[in-house]
């Protein structure tokens, strides 16, 4: 990604959980390495918390969202 912005949307969704807990490892340690010129934002609908890596929790945010309210 050679622009100061990367997104990957929705990366993961077709995933199982090894290959989903993989792929966010590499992805978390490529952005880390190249993060200090750039910003690297993940969308998923899957809860990513219990693969994220204790040394970088100070470094990463994760916003999640509400669920959707159901049609009345």
């Amino acid at each position: 990604c050679g622009t100061p912005m990367c997104i990957y949307d929705e990366f993961d969704v077709f995933m199982d959980s090894v290959n989903r807990g993989n792929s966010i490892k590499i992805l978390l340690k490529t952005a880390i390495k190249n993060g200090g010129d750039r910003q690297y934002i993940f969308i998923t609908p899957h809860d990513v918390s219990p693969m994220m890596d204790r040394r970088y929790r100070d470094m990463i945010r994760i916003h999640k969202l509400d669920a959707p309210r159901p049609d009345r």
